[in-house]
């Protein structure tokens, strides 16, 4: 079982082929709390999360910094 919070995220164009770690990264302002565990463990997750005084849903950091990178509103 395992809790992130993942902050400060960045997210680097790789379209062109060029270095474009050399560039401006663009900045996403989200805070996200990762909860990693087993199916075992769904009911523990379940109470863990009923603690948190905000909703919870699926997230991928990925696809977000494709829709940021893209201009795609979620």
């Amino acid at each position: 079982f395992r809790i992130t919070l993942d902050f400060d995220l960045r997210y680097h164009n790789m379209e062109v082929r060029q270095n474009n770690f050399n560039k401006i990264p663009l900045k996403d302002p989200n805070k996200i709390i990762e909860m990693k565990y087993q199916r075992s463990d769904d009911n523990y997750a379940k109470k863990i999360a009923s603690q948190f005084s905000f909703r919870l849903h699926k997230n991928s950091k990925y696809v977000n910094g494709i829709y940021a990178l893209k201009h795609i509103p979620q």
